[in-house]
C-alpha cells in the first residue's frame, strides 16, 4: 500500500472516531452551576480548608472562596472535569479586569492554564481583586 493511501485512511479513522466521540455525548463540557456545588467539590479535596465568601464566574466556568488569612480556594471547569487548587494569594501572577468584567487570571502554577472567565458584573470581578490585593498584590487593569 502507498504512503498517500494509507495517510488517508489514519486521517479518515482518527476523525471518524473523533466525529463519534463528539456526537455521542460521551464528552460533554461541565460547567459550575452553583457555588454550592463548587463548595462541595473543594470540600471533598481539600477537607481541612476552611471556606469562607465565594463569587461564581457569571459563565460558570470557575469559583473562587476565601480560605484562611492569604489562601484561595479555585474550582475551575476544564473539558469534562474540575480542577480544584489551594493557592497562596502570591501564586496569582497577572489579574486583569477590562471594563466589561471579562477577567484573565494566571497563575505562577504552569500546571493550572490561564483562566479567561468573565463574571456577572465588574463589582464581582473587583471583590475578587479586592480579595488578593488585601494579601499584598497589586491589581493590574486592561
Amino acid at each position: 500500500m502507498s504512503l498517500g493511501v494509507l495517510v488517508i485512511l489514519v486521517v479518515a479513522g482518527v476523525s471518524l472516531v473523533v466525529a463519534v466521540v463528539a456526537f455521542s455525548g460521551v464528552s460533554h463540557a461541565v460547567r459550575l452551576d452553583s457555588l454550592a456545588q463548587a463548595r462541595n467539590l473543594l470540600e471533598i479535596e481539600f477537607p481541612q480548608a476552611k471556606l469562607g465568601e465565594g463569587l461564581l464566574a457569571g459563565d460558570g466556568r470557575a469559583a473562587f472562596f476565601r480560605s484562611g488569612n492569604d489562601r484561595i480556594a479555585v474550582a475551575a471547569a476544564f473539558g469534562d472535569r474540575f480542577v480544584l487548587r489551594l493557592y497562596e494569594s502570591s501564586a496569582i501572577r497577572d489579574f486583569d479586569v477590562s471594563e466589561d468584567g471579562a477577567t484573565k487570571i494566571r497563575f505562577n502554577d504552569f500546571t493550572f492554564p490561564a483562566l479567561r472567565l468573565r463574571f456577572a458584573s465588574k463589582a464581582d470581578a473587583d471583590n475578587l481583586a479586592v480579595w488578593r490585593d488585601a494579601n499584598g498584590l497589586e491589581e493590574k487593569n486592561a
